[in-house]
């Protein structure tokens, strides 16, 4: 089973590029391989540029486990850490499941845009809507494919889908497609409250 940390920093207004340096620090001292990635278009409420993630695949819960460790016993990356969140008026974790994995880039070939959706499902309906997903994504002519994921902590209605861009020209190629996609969008929104997107742009 594969997994996705993000840890997300909402920084304070004039505050940016003290979190983004905090968080290329805490890249370093990971030494992980992790993406990171400004929000340029979406739903914050002190604006999308603003929002600052740092996200890292792992192979097992156990490597997940071990970066935990890792920062405990880190002070240079504890402190990147806490100064990124001083400089900012929220941060946050997640930890979520991927149930398809993204396709078309990678770690050392990173898109320079991430397209991501929030879903979140009617109660009792988030495996139906994954299953939609699954459709929607069947029907992406590729080699660009989007990745599926849900949470391991958290709002446990939600459905997540992430698409790397190689321009923004490419934002329509997973759900804006009338012809490819009309019976699967029809059957998302009777199967949803609410569907948010965003754009982010990759940094590093």
């Amino acid at each position: 089973m594969t997994y996705i940390q993000s840890n997300l920093f909402m920084s304070k207004p004039g505050y940016q590029n003290d979190v983004m340096a905090a968080v290329r620090d805490m890249k370093t001292e990971w030494n992980e391989k992790a993406i990171i990635a400004m929000m340029f278009y979406g739903g914050s409420p002190v604006g999308p540029s603003n929002v600052i993630t740092i996200s890292t695949r792992f192979d097992s819960l156990d490597e997940v486990e071990k970066t935990h460790d890792d920062f405990f016993e880190n002070i240079k990356l504890q402190n990147a850490f806490r100064r990124a969140s001083a400089a900012s008026t929220r941060s946050m974790n997640n930890l979520s499941e991927v149930i398809v994995g993204a396709e078309g880039f990678s770690l050392d070939n990173p898109p320079k845009y991430i397209h991501r959706w929030i879903l979140t499902a009617k109660r009792g309906h988030k495996s139906d809507v994954i299953e939609i997903a699954k459709k929607m994504r069947s029907n992406v002519p590729g080699p660009t494919l989007p990745g599926i994921t849900v949470n391991r902590a958290g709002n446990q209605d939600n459905v997540y889908i992430r698409m790397g861009l190689k321009s923004l020209k490419d934002m329509g190629d997973f759900s804006s497609n009338q012809e490819r996609q009309s019976e699967n969008l029809k059957a998302m929104s009777e199967l949803t409250t609410q569907i948010n997107s965003y754009m982010f742009r990759v940094v590093q």
